[in-house]
């Protein structure tokens, strides 16, 4: 019969595989040591906290939701069934352990920052950018923090703070590609597309293949009018991204203002879009009044009321709504609002940000 180690021994070997990053032998000794002691609240802790790292979601949960059940007043566990449930993506169902988590005793900045980002999921920018200064307060060197302070800022466009909270964090973090662009963004958003174009190319040169700067710095070519050095970018975006379908629209609007490509190449490339998209799922069904006499309430949603061909055929649209008859609405999820507004105003629609809010959510 083998000689089984004491639970201690046990605790402190899980410690030291975890801290070496052997997280699968680590997990092995986990499960061993819960199989003898089911109810064993630090085997518990470590075995959630590395389902985290390994990001199964799922078996994290369980076990600290079994830890709550053990003891109501931990508050680690409650800060892991926030984590969790962020981790699969039921922002608005993580925000309550967090809150109650933060009751509970001091938390890390990681949680903070985690509950800041599930408040602004849910719409609620306000608060979520007051826990991220808590979090930068008290934790001034945790990086992510200081990356989703910026990015709170940039939505309610104080853009001299979110520069200063980017720039933060592009110190604490220089070897990591987000803050460059970010900042870079924050270059764009203001005009400035000679700095926004140098810093999407820093963020290059830290991670060469990434789309999502593949795609910023070719949207900032595209808007100082360099077209050609804009679609090799694009496609050099869509290479690496699996034909992303928000990088193709992008690229299809770029494309069509492009004087080296013919008609029937851009019309080809389109065709190839509406290939790749998805059938739209059968509308649910409504149960608004059905009066033929009462006004419609009709709503446009889009990122793209500013810079694009969209508020070319919203904005004339939107105009002559016959106001007694229409009544008109506007979700934007961009993060210039400024410039929405300003391609749309004489239509005077009601204005509504939906800035960080899911599908399900817009929907509701």
């Amino acid at each position: 019969m083998p000689i089984v180690p004491p639970v201690e021994a046990q605790i402190q070997s899980l410690i030291d595989l975890r801290r070496q990053g052997q997280f699968d032998q680590a997990i092995l000794v986990g499960e061993a040591l819960l199989a003898g002691h089911p109810e064993h609240e630090q085997a518990l802790l470590h075995m959630g906290e590395l389902s985290l790292i390994t990001r199964a979601y799922p078996k994290a949960l369980g076990y600290f939701e079994k830890l709550t059940g053990l003891n109501p007043n931990l508050g680690p566990a409650f800060s892991g069934i926030g984590m969790a449930r962020h981790g699969k993506g039921q922002v608005a169902e993580a925000v309550a352990p967090l809150r109650r988590a933060i009751d509970l005793g001091k938390t890390p900045a990681d949680v903070l920052t985690t509950l800041a980002k599930c408040l602004r999921a849910t719409g609620q920018l306000a608060e979520g950018e007051d826990w991220l200064r808590r979090a930068v307060g008290e934790s001034p060197n945790y990086a992510p923090a200081w990356a989703e302070l910026g990015r709170a800022c940039m939505d309610r466009r104080a853009y001299d703070l979110a520069l200063e909270a980017f720039t933060r964090s592009a110190d604490l973090e220089p070897g990591w590609d987000g803050p460059q662009l970010n900042i870079g963004n924050v270059h764009l958003s203001q005009g400035r597309l000679t700095q926004a174009i140098v810093r999407y190319r820093q963020a290059l040169e830290l991670a060469p293949r990434s789309p999502l700067a593949l795609a910023s710095l070719a949207n900032a070519l595209h808007r100082s009018g360099q077209t050609s050095q804009a679609l090799v970018a694009y496609r050099s975006a869509l290479e690496h991204s699996n034909n992303s379908a928000e990088i193709f629209t992008r690229y299809l609007f770029c494309l069509c203002q492009s004087v080296e490509d013919d008609r029937d190449f851009v019309f080809a490339e389109h065709l190839r879009f509406g290939q790749m998209v998805k059938s739209p799922e059968v509308c649910r069904a409504h149960t608004n009044d059905r009066d033929p006499n009462r006004p419609l309430r009709v709503g446009y949603v889009s990122g793209d009321f500013g810079f694009h061909t969209v508020s070319d055929f919203i904005g004339p649209v939107a105009a002559h709504h016959d106001a007694s008859q229409v009544e008109t609405y506007a979700y934007s999820n961009a993060g210039n609002p400024e410039d929405d507004i300003a391609a749309i105003r004489t239509g005077k629609p009601h204005w509504r940000s939906i800035i960080g809010l899911d599908d399900a959510r817009l929907v509701r």
